[in-house]
C-alpha cells in the first residue's frame, strides 16, 4: 500500500502550469515527481496488469547475474487481437545503469497505455492496433545499485560481471567509499605544485594560480596498496556493446564490452525475447543524456537508410532531436542488432539532461544543488586533499525529478504519433460468393502504414516474410503467399476455399503487419425460444406486485412524460414505412438481389437459415422491431430494385464524408423510373449502394444523412456488402431506432461509463458472439421507456422490500424505476436480461443497472444514461465498458450496490430470475 500510494498519488493543486507544458503535468493527474527504485518498478508494472488484465501482462523474460528479473509489460487491447495478430514497438530503458530517466520515461509510456487515464481516443485506438513490449529496467543490478548506494554520476553504468579494471589479477577490489557520509562519490584532489589545477569561483579548473592540485581519483581509499584509489570498481559489461552486430573484443572498449557477443543474461534475453517475437516493427532504446536521436545505417546508403533518416526526421520534428546517422560496423549496439541482424528500424534516442540550458538548469531548478563544490577533508591515507568538484550522480545526465513528467510525455507524445505508421495489413473490397462445397473470396490486400512490411536488407538475404493466406475451417486454393508489401501498396487476390467445418475464417498475416481475418462463415448458435413462465420465490414479489412509490407525478405508475433526462420524443406510431433505395454502376454491379432485401427488412419470421452469400441469419428488420417492441411496432415497406446511376464507383467512393450526393442520385433515378409520388408517405429511407463500405472518411460509409424535403423521416446510406457478405440487420436496425427521436450513445455522445452493446442506439449494433451484427441487441430500458414500450414500476427506496425481476422480455412492465430523488428527475433503472430472441449471444445476462439523471444535459440527455457494471471497473474506452463479458449483476463477490443513499443488496439469480432488496443506504 505504501508503494501504491507513492506510485499513484495525486499532484496536489499549484499554480497554473507555465506556457507549454504538456497536458499530463497539469494539477490533478497522476504524478511522476521522483525517481523509483527497481523494487517500486517492478511493483509498479505488475499492478498495472492486475488492475488492466484486458490491456497488460506481466513478464519476467530473464534474470540478471545477481538474480533480479529482466521485467516486460506486454500492453495490447486483446479484445481487438492478441500480440502477434497486430505490428508491436519495442521499447526499453535503463540499459546503462546511470541513465535512470529512460527508465521512467519507459515506465510512464507503460503507465499511459495500460491505465489510459485521460481516457485518450488516440490512446485507445492505438491499442486495439498495436502491441508494445516496455522494458523500463533492462539492466537492473546496475539501476539498484545507482539508486541505493553512494555513486558518481558514472557507474554503476554496467552490469555487475566481476572484473579485473586495473589488471592485478583481483576483481572488484578497490571499490569506491562515501568517505563523508553526504551519499554522493565525488573526486578527490591533493595538493601538488606540479599540478594542473587551481580553485575559481567554487570549481577546481585548470589554469594559472597557487594552490595547485591534481586528480587522485574517485572518493575512496586504496583498498588494494597499488597506490590508486576506486580504481577497481564492482562490474562490469557495458550492455550496449554486447549485441552480436559489430561486436567488438573486451580490449577495444577497455574491457567492457564482455567475453563474447551476447555473453551477458541481460543481452540474451533481450536477443531471445525479441527473436521470438517476429511481430515487432520498431525498436526503440532509450538513454541520457546527448539529446539527439541515433539511427545506426550500416553500409550507410540504399532504401533502408533512407527509410530509418526518414523516420529520425519524424522524431526531430516532434521532439526537435538532432538526427546523427551512425555509419560504424555496429560496435555491439542493440539498435545496430535489431536493425543489422533482424532487419527492425531501430532508433536509439538520446534524452535531455536539462530542460533548457544547463547553467540555467542548475541555477533554478536544481537550485545549485546539482553541482558538489570541492570542499577541505582529511583522507584517511592522503591527509588534507579537496572532495566533490563533480555533480551529483543524478544531476549529471537525468532531469530534475519535477521534469519527469514534461520529458516522459514528450517522448510518449512522438510515440503514440510514429506507432500508427507501422506496417498494417488492411483488407480491401472483398467479395464473398457461395458456391459448390465452399466460396470465392475476391478483395485486396493494403499496407496501410508508412513503413513496408520488410526492410531492404531482409529481401537481399532472402529473409523476408510473406503476406500468407489461409483458412480455419477449410482448404484454400490458389496464391496463398503474396510478396511483401511497400508503405501505402496494394495487392489483389483470388482464393477458392473448399469448406470443412461449420465455421470458416479467412486470415491473411505478415509477422509485422498484423493479420486481418475475413469470417466466411460464423458457427450458428440457434436463437433461444422466449420463455413465458417462472416460479417466484415466496417473499419477493415481481413488478406487477410490488409496494409502488406514493408520487403524485407518478401516480399509478404512469405519465405521459419523464423528469429527468430524456429525448424529445418524435412519435409513437405503431407501424414505421420504410422505402429501401438500392443503387449501383455501370463498373460495379451489385451481388445481392432486390428479392433479399426484401426478405431481409421486411419478412415476418421467414429471415433465417443463411444469407445470399452464405452466412447464417436469425431474423429481419421486421422480426427485431417486433420482439423489441412487445409487438407494438412493426416496420413494413417496398424495396425498389436496383437503379443504375449516373458517373463510376470510383468518382462516389472518393467522395467526401459528408456528401449527400449519393441519395440525390438515388432519388432522381427511382422517380426517374417509378414516377415522381413513387417515395412519397414513408418513415424512412434507406440508401444501399452495390459492394462493401469503403473507409471512413469515404461517403460510400454508413451514416444517417437528412433530407431537405422530407422534414421528421430518417434516412441513412448503408452498404450491399459488409466485409464481403450480404450486410446485416444491424445498421438498419439501429438507424431506425432514430426515427423516435433518440441519438447515439456512442463516441462524444455516450455517457461517462457507457453502455457499450448493452444499447442498440450505442455499440449494440454489432451485437455479439459469432452471429454479431446479424443479431444486434435491443434499446435499452431507458429508451423503450421513453417510447413507451416499457413501464417500469416506481419504487420508493425508503421503503424495505424484497424484489424479484424476470427477464425484461417476460413483459413490458417488467422493469424498475428506483428513486435517488423523490421528484423522479434521477434514478436507478433495473432489467433483467436472458440469452433468448436477440439477445441469444448476450455477453452478460443477469441485472442491468442504469443509473439516470441528472437532467443537467437536455442537449444531449443520452449522456446522462450510465450503466453501473457489476465488475466494478472504469471504462475500457470512451464508448465501451470494461469487461461486457462481466457487466450484469450479481458477480462473484459483488452482490450490493449502493448509491446515492439506496441500497441494492443480496442480489442473486436463480433459474433466470433476479432476486434483491432495495432500501436506504445504512448511515
Amino acid at each position: 500500500n505504501r508503494l501504491r500510494g507513492n506510485w499513484f498519488r495525486r499532484r496536489a493543486p499549484r499554480a497554473p502550469p507555465e506556457k507549454g507544458t504538456p497536458p499530463a503535468a497539469r494539477p490533478g493527474l497522476f504524478a511522476f515527481d521522483r525517481y523509483l527504485s527497481f523494487e517500486e518498478i517492478a511493483f509498479a508494472l505488475k499492478d498495472l496488469a492486475e488492475r488492466f488484465p484486458e490491456r497488460a501482462r506481466f513478464l519476467t523474460i530473464g534474470r540478471s547475474l545477481e538474480g533480479r528479473g529482466i521485467h516486460v509489460l506486454e500492453i495490447t487491447d486483446r479484445r481487438a487481437g492478441l500480440p502477434g495478430t497486430k505490428p508491436a514497438v519495442w521499447l526499453q530503458g535503463g540499459i546503462h545503469g546511470n541513465e535512470i530517466s529512460s527508465t521512467m520515461v519507459a515506465l510512464y509510456a507503460a503507465w499511459q497505455l495500460a491505465a489510459n487515464p485521460e481516457r485518450s481516443r488516440g490512446t485507445s485506438r492505438l491499442l486495439r492496433r498495436t502491441t508494445f513490449y516496455v522494458a523500463p529496467a533492462v539492466n537492473p543490478d546496475a539501476l539498484h545499485h545507482f539508486l541505493a548506494e553512494p555513486h558518481g554520476p558514472w557507474r554503476p553504468r554496467f552490469n555487475s560481471r566481476p572484473f579485473d579494471s586495473d589488471g592485478d589479477g583481483r576483481v572488484d577490489e578497490d571499490p569506491v567509499e562515501d568517505l563523508d557520509g553526504d551519499g554522493e562519490i565525488g573526486l578527490m584532489y591533493v595538493p601538488d605544485p606540479e599540478g594542473p589545477y587551481v580553485l575559481a569561483r567554487g570549481r577546481l579548473v585548470r589554469g594559472e594560480g597557487t594552490p595547485r592540485y591534481r586528480l587522485a581519483g574517485r572518493e575512496g581509499i586504496d583498498d588494494d596498496g597499488d597506490g590508486k584509489f576506486s580504481e577497481d570498481r564492482p562490474g562490469g559489461v557495458d550492455l550496449n556493446r554486447n549485441f552480436p552486430v559489430g561486436f567488438r573484443s573486451r580490449k577495444v572498449f577497455g574491457g567492457t564490452s564482455g567475453k563474447a557477443p551476447a555473453s551477458e543474461p541481460e543481452t540474451r534475453a533481450i536477443v531471445s525475447f525479441v527473436a521470438a517475437h517476429p511481430d515487432i516493427a520498431l525498436f526503440v532504446d532509450l538513454h541520457n543524456a546527448a539529446n539527439c536521436v541515433f539511427a545506426w545505417l550500416g553500409e550507410g546508403k540504399g532504401p533502408d537508410a533512407d527509410l530509418l533518416l526518414a523516420g529520425a526526421e519524424r522524431i526531430r520534428k516532434v521532439l526537435a532531436y538532432p538526427v546523427r546517422p551512425l555509419r560504424h560496423p555496429g560496435a555491439g549496439l542493440a539498435v545496430a542488432w535489431a536493425f543489422g541482424a533482424r532487419g527492425i528500424p531501430a532508433y536509439l534516442l538520446e534524452l535531455e539532461p536539462t530542460r533548457g540550458p544547463r547553467e540555467v538548469y542548475d541555477r533554478e531548478v536544481w537550485k545549485g544543488r546539482a553541482f558538489l563544490p570541492p570542499r577541505p577533508f582529511v583522507h584517511p591515507q592522503l591527509g588534507p586533499i579537496l572532495l566533490g568538484n563533480d555533480y551529483g550522480k543524478i544531476a549529471r545526465r537525468n532531469v530534475h525529478p519535477r521534469d519527469l513528467f514534461w520529458l516522459s510525455d514528450r517522448i510518449f507524445a512522438w510515440l503514440k504519433t510514429e506507432a500508427p505508421g507501422l506496417p498494417r495489413l488492411t483488407l480491401e473490397d472483398p467479395v464473398i460468393r457461395p458456391g459448390e462445397g465452399g466460396f470465392t473470396v475476391r478483395g485486396g490486400i493494403r499496407n496501410s502504414g508508412t513503413w513496408p512490411t520488410d526492410l531492404e536488407r531482409l529481401r537481399r538475404g532472402g529473409r523476408a516474410f510473406p503476406v500468407s493466406i489461409s483458412a480455419e475451417g477449410g482448404d484454400v486454393e490458389g496464391d496463398t503467399r503474396l510478396p511483401g508489401l511497400g508503405a501505402g501498396e496494394s495487392r489483389e487476390f483470388t482464393v477458392r476455399i473448399a469448406r470443412r467445418d461449420a465455421a470458416v475464417t479467412l486470415r491473411i498475416s505478415h509477422p509485422r503487419a498484423g493479420t486481418v481475418t475475413l469470417p466466411l462463415v460464423r458457427p450458428r448458435e440457434p436463437t433461444r425460444p422466449i420463455r413465458r413462465r417462472y416460479v417466484i420465490l415466496p417473499g419477493h414479489a415481481t413488478p406487477d406486485r410490488a409496494r409502488l412509490a406514493e408520487n403524485a407525478f407518478y401516480h399509478e405508475g404512469r405519465t405521459d412524460r419523464e423528469r429527468g433526462p430524456a429525448f424529445a420524443l418524435r412519435h409513437r406510431k405503431d407501424r414505421l414505412k420504410i422505402a429501401v433505395l438500392l443503387g449501383e454502376w455501370r463498373d460495379r454491379r451489385h451481388l445481392v438481389p432486390a428479392a433479399e432485401f426484401e426478405r431481409a427488412f421486411f419478412s415476418r419470421g421467414a429471415f433465417t437459415g443463411r444469407s445470399a452469400t452464405g452466412q447464417p441469419v436469425y431474423g429481419s428488420v421486421r422480426d427485431f422491431y417486433a420482439e423489441m417492441s412487445y409487438g407494438r411496432c412493426e416496420v413494413t415497406g417496398r424495396v425498389f430494385d436496383w437503379v443504375t446511376l449516373p458517373g463510376s464507383y470510383a468518382e462516389y467512393r472518393d467522395m467526401s464524408f459528408g456528401s449527400r450526393e449519393l441519395s440525390k442520385r438515388i432519388l432522381e433515378a427511382v422517380r426517374a423510373r417509378d414516377g415522381a409520388r413513387s417515395l412519397d408517405g414513408f418513415d424512412g429511407y434507406a440508401f444501399v449502394w452495390a459492394g462493401n463500405a469503403v473507409r471512413r472518411t469515404s461517403m460510400l460509409w454508413p451514416m444517417r444523412i437528412r433530407l431537405e424535403d422530407r422534414p421528421g423521416a430518417v434516412a441513412f446510406k448503408m452498404s450491399e456488402l459488409y466485409h464481403g457478405e450480404e450486410a446485416p440487420i444491424g445498421v438498419p436496425c439501429h438507424e431506425l431506432a432514430h426515427t423516435f427521436g433518440v441519438n447515439d450513445k456512442y463516441g462524444l455522445g455516450a455517457s461517462k461509463n457507457p453502455l457499450g452493446p448493452y444499447c442498440l442506439i450505442g455499440k449494440g449494433t454489432h451485437g455479439a458472439g459469432p452471429s454479431g451484427p446479424h443479431r444486434p441487441f435491443h434499446l435499452c430500458a431507458w429508451c423503450k421507456t421513453v417510447i413507451g414500450w416499457v413501464r417500469p414500476a416506481v419504487i420508493d427506496p425508503s421503503v424495505p422490500q424484497k424484489l424479484a425481476l424476470r427477464p425484461i422480455l417476460f413483459g413490458p412492465g417488467e422493469c424498475y424505476r428506483i428513486l435517488l430523488r423523490p421528484d423522479g428527475s434521477e434514478y436507478l433503472l433495473l432489467e433483467n436480461r436472458r440469452r433468448e430472441g436477440f439477445f441469444t449471444d448476450l455477453p452478460s445476462p443477469g441485472l442491468l443497472v442504469l443509473k439516470v439523471g441528472p437532467d443537467d444535459k437536455p442537449q444531449a440527455p443520452q449522456a446522462r444514461v450510465e450503466l453501473l457494471p457489476a465488475h466494478g471497473l472504469p471504462p475500457a474506452a470512451r464508448s465501451d465498458p470494461a469487461r461486457p463479458e462481466a457487466v450484469a449483476w450479481p458477480r462473484p463477490g459483488r452482490t450490493a450496490l449502493t448509491v446515492g443513499g439506496v441500497r441494492l443488496s443480496n442480489i442473486r439469480r436463480v433459474d433466470d430470475v433476479v432476486y434483491f432488496e432495495v432500501g436506504p443506504a445504512p448511515r
